[in-house]
């Protein structure tokens, strides 16, 4: 209704059909841009909240009194922690100096490691270590950083080592730092299982071809 009148616009009917199309169209495009959209925020929520508990592992881990014992229930506690987490590829345990005292012996699947060669090397210069070291991470604080190709997982696993650091202090019951835990997970064993499972409720939902990238 402009200025008292009723303005009344005809369109010719040859154009109905493709005016209709496009918007059929439109919506149907915004309607599963949506879906995708929310799709896509749960599986990266999923995904964080995966790696908030890998966060909270290390830190589990890092108790003083594995740093105490023997090699041996060093090695036992990490061989343990891999196998029954079944995420963790390689567990690197320094003392106060980041000298490696200890780490696991086996893999997730119980097959042995040879990752003797590991223990007296010096962690000195790596950021995580640094990290720590320097009061950066404190009490009830992990360190983490982006998947990155770790030489010490390459070197046992063979391939590009490709892993997610995540380390925490060692405290002893004053507060003094006595060690370092350093957990190295595995990208395909934490993050792929979550992307399959989305591509396949996405092919469940009828997208003949799905291709997903974190």
């Amino acid at each position: 209704l402009t200025a008292g009148f009723l303005v009344v616009a005809l369109v010719p009917v040859g154009v109905v059909g493709p005016i209709a199309y496009q918007q059929s169209k439109t919506e149907l495009v915004n309607g599963l841009g949506a879906s995708l959209t929310a799709q896509a925020a749960e599986t990266i929520d999923k995904i964080d909240r995966n790696l908030f508990e890998r966060y909270g592992d290390v830190q589990a881990f890092a108790y003083p009194r594995f740093l105490r014992g023997s090699p041996e229930e060093l090695a036992e506690a990490a061989d343990f922690y891999v196998r029954n987490y079944g995420i963790y590829d390689l567990i690197v345990v320094t003392d106060a100096d980041g000298r490696v005292v200890g780490t696991n012996t086996v893999d997730h699947q119980g097959k042995a490691l040879a990752t003797e060669k590991l223990i007296g090397r010096s962690v000195r210069g790596q950021k995580w270590f640094e990290a720590i070291q320097s009061g950066e991470v404190g009490l009830g604080e992990s360190y983490y950083e982006d998947l990155a190709e770790d030489p010490w997982v390459a070197e046992v696993y063979g391939g590009r080592g490709l892993t997610l650091n995540f380390s925490a202090p060692i405290f002893d019951e004053e507060g003094a730092l006595i060690g370092t835990w350093s957990n190295r997970a595995s990208f395909d064993r934490v993050v792929a299982p979550i992307m399959a499972a989305a591509r396949k409720g996405l092919t469940e939902q009828g997208f003949q071809s799905v291709e997903t990238q974190v």
